[in-house]
């Protein structure tokens, strides 16, 4: 399953979910397979030497897929990244886009990154 593939809509979600994935990956909300997959990546991501956007496009191809996650992470993603009730996208909206932005143009920045995190903690 699919979660969210930001090549169908031109990249728009990308630089959101793109977050969403990087604190994913330092919560250990990640499978197994994908921790094996993408150990370098990760210790980059870790050490933020990688941007959460540029992880996202290499591990992910720009989408967020159930295998990606484990039960707590799917879980997580079921309650708050729910399109129809999730909090996430008001959450984005509110911490990182301004007024009239358009959800691509927040910047793949860790500043960024640490603006969302405690509202995901």
């Amino acid at each position: 399953m699919t979660y969210d593939d930001a090549s169908l809509r031109a990249l728009a979600t990308l630089p959101h979910t793109a977050l969403f994935v990087a604190w994913a990956v330092q919560r250990s909300l990640t499978s197994r397979n994908f921790q094996a997959d993408f150990d370098y990546e990760i210790n980059s991501l870790v050490e933020r030497t990688l941007t959460p956007g540029l992880f996202f496009r290499q591990c992910c191809d720009s989408r967020l897929n159930a295998e990606d996650l484990n039960r707590q992470g799917n879980a997580f993603v079921a309650h708050y990244l729910a399109i129809e009730n999730g909090q996430f996208a008001a959450d984005c909206q509110d911490l990182l886009a301004t007024k009239g932005d358009r959800p691509s143009s927040v910047a793949d920045t860790w500043d960024n990154f640490d603006r969302l995190k405690p509202r995901l903690d």
